[in-house]
């Protein structure tokens, strides 16, 4: 089970971005905010990443495991992408 949860990595996460991403833009369209694409888009990239942080939660406790995921090259681009804008969002003073 988890050699295939980590083999499938990027599917999972792209699932998760799709399905928050749709959830997250409808709600808020339906709700007439007028930065429903900018919310969709944070949300749905954070929740893309929530499988990349278990992966390496799993590969932490269980070494023989990294090879498996090999090069997650995207996942750090998507999670530094993430971290910016919640500094940029929140860190900075108003």
């Amino acid at each position: 089970m988890t050699e295939l949860f980590l083999k499938n990595l990027p599917g999972f996460a792209a699932a998760l971005f799709l399905v928050s991403f749709i959830g997250t833009y409808l709600h808020a369209r339906l709700r007439n905010t007028s930065a429903a694409l900018e919310e969709a888009i944070v949300n749905g990239l954070s929740l893309s990443s929530a499988p990349t942080g278990i992966a390496f939660l799993i590969c932490a406790f269980r070494p023989e495991y990294l090879p498996i995921i090999g090069d997650q090259t995207l996942s750090f681009i998507i999670g530094g992408a993430v971290i910016l804008h919640i500094s940029a969002k929140y860190g900075m003073p108003r």
